[in-house]
């Protein structure tokens, strides 16, 4: 569930890349963390925990979906576990709101990719959730290796019932890891605005079941909610709440991106 930090009007939102051990959750991290804008980023970190190794950073979503103000943080997460990797999981994946599955293409890893699929749906059933419940992402990674699976194969394998829209990534050039986040990111966004959580504007971007059009992309890598030449307009009626009470609903529109974002303002006058 995200959580919501009313000081820094932010709401954080949590992203587990998750699959068997030499999948290349690491260099996805790694790869999305060198391709963000930095100033959108916060330093990539690396933790020891219990012997398992964590690797994390969080970066600002540029697009303007804010509930009164509130813009949104994403943090992506992994873990290189050693041994048992059963309890490691479980505490990382706490609080969730989507998950990556990182498969790895290569032949043989059958087996290994459905292990890293029934320690996810056990450690989200601990938390009383299934997987069902939070956005997806099923990335297929090592698909430039000869001989690797195609991801419509690792789909039938791993979650032959779902709607989910395997995405084709190699870890260690960037190929394809940011597509696949975007859609990922979209699919949240959306899961909390259904969830009463945030909500979404009109320029929602479309689900990952669609083409992401370049600049659509561009703009998710590049853009930054500070740049100059804003307007504001109204966006509805004034409502009066009572007395001398009226609220104003505005809109934000331009800058760089050519977004735009809703909110509201409360205005008393005294008479």
């Amino acid at each position: 569930m995200a959580l919501v930090n009313d000081v820094k009007k932010e709401i954080n939102a949590k992203i587990v890349y998750i699959g068997p051990k030499g999948a290349g959750k690491s260099a996805a991290i790694r790869s999305i963390y060198s391709q963000l804008k930095p100033e959108s980023r916060s330093d990539l970190k690396s933790m020891a925990i219990n012997g398992h190794q964590m690797l994390f950073f969080d970066f600002s979503y540029p697009l303007p979906l804010m509930k009164e103000g509130y813009s949104v943080r994403f943090h992506l997460y992994t873990i290189h576990a050693e041994g048992d990797t059963a309890l490691p999981w479980k505490m990382l994946l706490k609080g969730v709101d989507g998950v990556v599955v990182l498969a790895d293409s290569s032949k043989g890893m059958t087996y290994a990719n459905l292990e890293s699929c029934t320690l996810l749906a056990d450690a989200l059933s601990h938390y009383g959730v299934s997987c069902s419940d939070i956005p997806i992402s099923l990335q297929c990674n090592k698909t430039d290796i000869k001989g690797a699976l195609s991801p419509e194969e690792i789909q039938r394998e791993l979650f032959p019932e779902a709607g989910t829209v395997p995405v084709p990534v190699v870890a260690t050039t960037g190929e394809g890891l940011l597509d696949g986040l975007h859609g990922l990111v979209t699919d949240v966004l959306r899961n909390l605005g259904h969830s009463g959580e945030i909500r979404l504007s009109e320029s929602t971007p479309p689900s990952r079941s669609k083409k992401i059009p370049e600049d659509t992309e561009d703009s998710f890598l590049h853009c930054s909610v500070d740049t100059p030449g804003f307007e504001v307009e109204m966006a509805g009626e004034p409502l009066v709440l009572g007395g001398t009470t009226v609220e104003i609903p505005l809109r934000l529109k331009g800058g760089a991106c050519g977004k735009s974002a809703e909110f509201k303002v409360t205005v008393s006058i005294g008479i």
